[in-house]
């Protein structure tokens, strides 16, 4: 499992790095979206996940998502998802822009709970009024009641 370091918010993106691309099915979960591409790694190579030819359509199975995924190191992925949101994962750092900012924060609380950062709302709160990348490392395994004196060694 890859160690959750560094996170952005601003108002209608999220940035999180270093992340596993599993986490991904989290979001398209009951959203139709359109995968531009998906590449992965195969024998110290990278291919594309997708047929090769086929021009990308509107999904809105996720099971389809997670077969294609299967069994895959995904190193790149660009996914567009049907409410004019859009999905870029690179190496690690997953982007994601949606204007329904409490669609994003959902997610991202998930996220960050399941990487082991048990103050994960109050996380979302500090990294949204910073208004630019932090390095929340220091915060892992903090419960919501010790958060405060962590946020002032900030």
């Amino acid at each position: 499992m890859e160690y959750l370091e560094n996170v952005y918010i601003s108002e209608n993106l999220i940035s999180l790095s270093v992340i596993d691309f599993n986490v991904v099915c989290h979001y398209l979960k009951n959203k139709t979206f359109k995968i531009h591409e998906l590449l992965a790694f195969k024998n110290l190579d990278e291919v594309s996940c997708l047929w090769e030819g086929e021009d990308p359509v509107w999904e809105n199975n996720i099971d389809y998502f997670l077969e294609m995924c299967n069994n895959n190191v995904i190193s790149n992925a660009e996914i567009e998802i049907k409410d004019k949101s859009s999905l870029s994962f690179s190496y690690g750092r997953l982007t994601i822009s949606d204007k329904n900012q409490e669609t994003l924060k959902l997610f991202t609380v998930k996220i960050l709970d399941f990487y082991g950062y048990f103050a994960a709302q109050e996380i979302w709160d500090f990294c949204l009024d910073k208004k630019n990348e932090v390095n929340i490392s220091q915060l892992i395994g903090v419960q919501s009641t010790e958060i405060n004196s962590h946020f002032r060694k900030f």
